[in-house]
């Protein structure tokens, strides 16, 4: 692949074209890459950028206005912003944020005046953006539209709509479980539209610069494509056993009895820790009958054991949060020894009326 790719430039024309060609082979080989890894977010990400090099190389093969020249010429636009980022000399060491500093200056000395004639030329806005033309625009310029919906797509995606996250938020047993990490649904979309986008793009290449070497990426492009469907059935396998089958546990409010007062922890499920936290005030209704039934249970349930060894009773409903600073200790100092008695304890709970407890129309906040 390196030498096939390495041919195709000496067949460009100079300026833009070769640096828009090596752009959109570094992104559609990271797509490739991103997929296999099942990393779906990044994965999208590089599959947009890629209708953006397909409407750069549509605009410099054909626009009058967005041509090869201008796009050349926002690369001193770029160096201004690099020169102006400085907040990370401040980790430096003096001597290496002196060298920093002066590379910088450097930069930003060598792009003024370039960057005053580009904008003297192409308009104020021309320090925000090469071309000419909102996206859309240009994409309806060159028949693409259709394809500007799917880059409207992974836009969505990449910021951050609440649309785009079906691939790693899905609701299970009534709860909404929320998967960090892979992103496998959104993967095969990205497969799919990057490739597509790049097919187009090489597509362009071989139309106007005719060249062996084109011609055969554009087909190993074509094959990914036809592919498709195998590589979607593949990551839905994979997504299926990354899902969990029930919903994972969530933090909650529990109490520990004791004889004369109640002990109120935030317990976290995930590392099985509990943390101290106020009671609520008032303590609602439903939530003083489910203590008062559990402290009448806990002192006639199998001879009494959880008198002397009392758990720690999850109480639903309830949101609080511990202090700032307070320290997680590990839970299982509170549960019984033996989880078939504490399944019997709850079992007991429900038969004293602990689902329904303080259920007379008032509802907790």
């Amino acid at each position: 692949m390196p030498l096939i790719v390495g041919g195709v430039f000496r067949h460009l024309d100079p300026g833009a074209p070769p640096l828009i060609f090596s752009a959109a082979m570094t992104d559609a080989l990271a797509v490739i890459r991103h997929v296999d890894e099942f990393d779906g977010r990044s994965a999208a990400l590089r599959a947009r950028t890629l209708f953006e090099h397909l409407l750069n190389l549509c605009d410099v093969i054909e626009s009058t206005t967005n041509t090869s020249k201008r796009y050349m010429d926002h690369r001193w636009a770029v160096q201004k912003l690099r020169a102006k980022r400085r907040d990370h000399l401040q980790v430096l060491a003096r001597g290496e944020a002196r060298r920093e500093t002066r590379r910088l200056d450097d930069l930003a000395q060598a792009a003024r005046r370039p960057l005053r004639r580009a904008v003297e030329a192409y308009g104020e806005r021309y320090e925000f953006g090469w071309a000419q033309g909102s996206v859309r625009q240009r994409a309806k310029g060159y028949g693409l539209l259709d394809d500007y919906d799917g880059y409207s797509l992974l836009s969505a995606a990449i910021h951050g709509s609440s649309g785009s996250l079906d691939g790693v938020v899905r609701r299970i047993d009534g709860a909404i479980v929320h998967r960090t990490g892979h992103d496998l649904e959104l993967a095969a979309t990205a497969w799919w539209e990057g490739l597509a986008w790049f097919y187009q793009l090489m597509d362009k290449i071989v139309q106007r610069w005719p060249n062996g070497e084109a011609e055969e990426i554009r087909g190993a492009t074509g094959n990914l494509l036809l592919d498709w469907q195998k590589i979607r059935d593949a990551l839905r396998e994979q997504d299926a056993k990354i899902w969990p089958t029930t919903a994972p546990p969530g933090p909650a409010i529990a109490v520990v009895i004791h004889p004369s007062r109640v002990r109120w922890f935030y317990y976290r499920p995930v590392d099985d820790v509990v943390m101290p936290v106020d009671p609520p005030d008032p303590i609602p209704p439903r939530t003083a009958a489910r203590i008062d039934i559990a402290r009448k249970l806990m002192a006639t349930f199998e001879g009494g054991v959880y008198a002397q060894r009392p758990p720690l009773i999850p109480m639903p409903d309830l949101r609080l949060s511990p202090a700032p600073g307070v320290l997680a200790s590990p839970a299982a100092g509170f549960w019984p020894a033996s989880t078939e008695q504490w399944h019997r304890f709850c079992a007991e709970l429900d038969k004293h009326g602990w689902s329904q407890a303080g259920m007379t129309g008032t509802s907790e906040q």
